[in-house]
């Protein structure tokens, strides 16, 4: 049964080439965009669930509307938010610690580096 189902295939397939191809090749890019779709949703989903209690974790973002220019999102806030936050929402706000990106120069052997560091407040450990 098998057998003739796959002779009957390849005979469809050497009559009408044409649409063969068509065929072939929308099944391979629908299969392709099917794929990364769902390796891109997976990915968006899986971000940061390797912390403990990661659905009670939130990040703040900033975005610039800057005269001139198409407003766009940066994950950076004032210095001053984390403090204003847990006096306002002190209730429902456990934590909330700071992160700021800075350049530091970095000694290794007899070179000087200049390498990218993240300052944290003590809290982030808790967090």
């Amino acid at each position: 049964m098998l057998v003739h189902a796959f002779k009957s295939m390849l005979r469809q397939l050497r009559c009408h080439r044409l649409d063969s191809i068509i065929n072939v090749t929308g099944l391979a890019v629908g299969l392709a965009a099917c794929m990364l779709i769902l390796l891109y949703v997976q990915q968006e989903t899986s971000w940061d669930k390797q912390w403990f209690d990661a659905d009670r974790i939130y990040r703040i973002n900033t975005t610039m509307d800057l005269p001139g220019r198409e407003p766009y999102r940066i994950s950076r806030s004032s210095a001053l938010l984390a403090p204003a936050l847990t006096e306002h929402f002190g209730e429902q706000i456990e934590l909330a610690a700071r992160a700021r990106l800075l350049e530091a120069d970095v000694v290794q052997g007899s070179e000087l580096l200049k390498k990218n560091v993240v300052a944290v407040d003590p809290e982030f450990i808790d967090i």
